[in-house]
């Protein structure tokens, strides 16, 4: 039984190549904690749990080969990300301490759900952190090609050339004659510290069917051989489906030309419908035993192995006449698609100026005499009829030592603190004179909208108005963000199907 759970965007950059922004679902501002739990009219009145999020090392990735392979040497070169987060068979109180614990068995899992073209070169592997601080190695890492794809180098050679690449070579895989983790390739598994990769035998089924490069769909099922234990089979799942996608592209921005010093890149909003992945793990170490108040503790490692190539990494804004020509795509009136794209607007990054009250007025938040600053975005919507609605973000971390999160500024004020209730939102300069507070309830202070520019050729909207010689110059693509999906799944034990391979889940949160 499935209650209102929370969502809140969370988009980081990076300054090269891909990213993938991940919308935590069922996370608060406050403590990352979503919660599920029965209604007392529902047969499921007791079932109880909960997850929190309490550490994300980036939500970022580079675009590039994890090894650096050099006469022999290999070298990593590709960070591995991490999430950390708990689940407990109980719901929480503000302070922490338990309100209702589950009267069910519970199983527990890890769904993610990501674009195809980023899941397609990225290792996933689990570690649970026991209470006394030690890790132990849950799984080993999957390499999700290797259960999806087959490819080799006689296909490279054969119908592409020597060097030929994955994106180029690869086929589904149709047939299933034994699988084994030791089979892929290692990109720094987790060892538990004792120098030993944990190695799988797996019975694999299913398969995807479609053009591997445009619209497929399908199922594999990959349940461990070598795990005997009460309860859930070790097991993952990856589901392919078709979906209408919002997603950005990211062009550099340079100050003076294109060599210059470089600035936020300009990001073109688009959507369009193309495949993603959903990934179940499931594990028995997630398991919970009715009445038995249990919190569990895991880390979840993601790896880009390698680099992610398509037409929107290959483009240029300027194009080959170097005539400005992708401004088209600036414009609310215009219809054209950028790589088979509907073009929703777009959005850039500045710096503003923060303030605070004092004696009865919002004055520049200072600090050994320096007006504090923080990074906002500026958002152009296009609706419908050729108009355009403009939006703001706040950038910044939602809590002491967190990951810095895109969130919107919801409130806006005069410089007396009198909120602004209705606001044309087609012009920017309707809020150089206003100042803005996000939604972590004000406390990153007053955000003040002065000289804000919705033109990303120019650095203050007097520039911009002046229409002379453009700051900025808009030069390659270099950066790609997606809403993905990260989800604890709990199941009722009773009713998840999990003693046998391929069961149906009941009910999850």
């Amino acid at each position: 039984m499935e209650k209102k759970l929370k969502k809140i965007p969370v988009i980081t950059y990076l300054c090269y190549l891909l990213i993938v922004c991940i919308l935590f679902t069922g996370v608060t501002f406050s403590r990352f904690i979503s919660a599920t739990s029965g209604d007392a009219t529902a047969p499921l009145s007791r079932f109880h749990a909960e997850y929190e999020i309490t550490d994300i090392s980036a939500v970022s990735f580079a675009n590039g080969n994890y090894w650096l392979r050099d006469e022999g040497y290999d070298s990593s070169i590709n960070p591995t990300r991490s999430m950390r987060y708990l689940i407990r068979n109980y719901t929480t109180a503000a302070d922490g301490s338990a309100v209702s614990i589950s009267d069910v068995d519970l199983n527990a899992g890890m769904r993610l759900h990501f674009p195809a073209e980023f899941a397609d070169n990225l290792a996933l592997q689990l570690v649970q952190v026991m209470k006394d601080g030690d890790q132990e190695v849950v799984t080993p890492q999957y390499v999700l090609r290797d259960f999806i794809y087959t490819y080799t180098d006689e296909d490279s050679e054969t119908h592409y050339g020597e060097g030929a690449t994955f994106a180029e070579t690869k086929k589904f895989r149709t047939e299933w004659n034994g699988f084994t983790t030791a089979d892929s390739d290692d990109y720094d598994d987790r060892t538990d510290g004792i120098g030993e990769v944990r190695e799988q035998e797996m019975t694999v089924t299913g398969g995807f069917v479609g053009d591997p490069k445009g619209n497929f769909s399908g199922t594999i099922s990959a349940y461990a051989q070598d795990e005997v234990t009460v309860g859930p089979q070790m097991r993952l799942t990856i589901s392919a489906s078709m979906e209408e996608a919002n997603y950005s592209v990211g062009f550099a921005r340079n100050r003076g030309g294109e060599f210059g010093e470089t600035e936020p890149m300009l990001y073109l909003d688009l959507k369009k419908e193309i495949p993603f992945y959903t990934v179940d793990i499931q594990v028995p170490q997630m398991v919970f035993k009715a009445g038995q108040q249990e919190q569990l503790e895991f880390v979840l490692f993601l790896t880009v192995i390698d680099r992610a190539s398509n037409d929107d990494f290959e483009d240029k804004w300027n194009g080959a006449d170097g005539n400005g020509n992708y401004d088209k795509y600036l414009d609310p009136a215009g219809t054209a698609l950028y790589n088979g794209a509907e073009v929703l607007g777009y959005h850039f990054e500045r710096k503003a100026d923060v303030y605070e009250f004092s004696d009865g007025k919002l004055v520049p938040m200072q600090v050994d005499g320096v007006t504090q600053q923080t990074t906002i975005r500026v958002t152009k919507t296009f609706t419908d009829g050729g108009g355009s609605e403009i939006s703001f973000q706040h950038i910044a971390p939602l809590s002491e030592d967190a990951t810095s999160i895109v969130h919107p500024i919801e409130n806006f004020y005069d410089s007396t603190g009198k909120p602004e209730e209705e606001i044309d939102g087609s012009f920017v300069e309707n809020f150089h004179k206003l100042y803005g507070t996000c939604s972590n309830g004000g406390q990153s202070g007053y955000i003040s909208l002065a000289g804000i520019p919705d033109s990303p050729y120019y650095s203050t909207y007097d520039d911009q108005e002046a229409a002379g010689a453009a700051e900025f110059v808009i030069g390659e693509a270099i950066s790609k963000g997606y809403f993905s999906q990260l989800n604890v799944v709990f199941v009722q034990a009773s009713e998840s199907g999990s003693e046998t391979p391929g069961g149906t889940p009941g009910v999850g949160g």
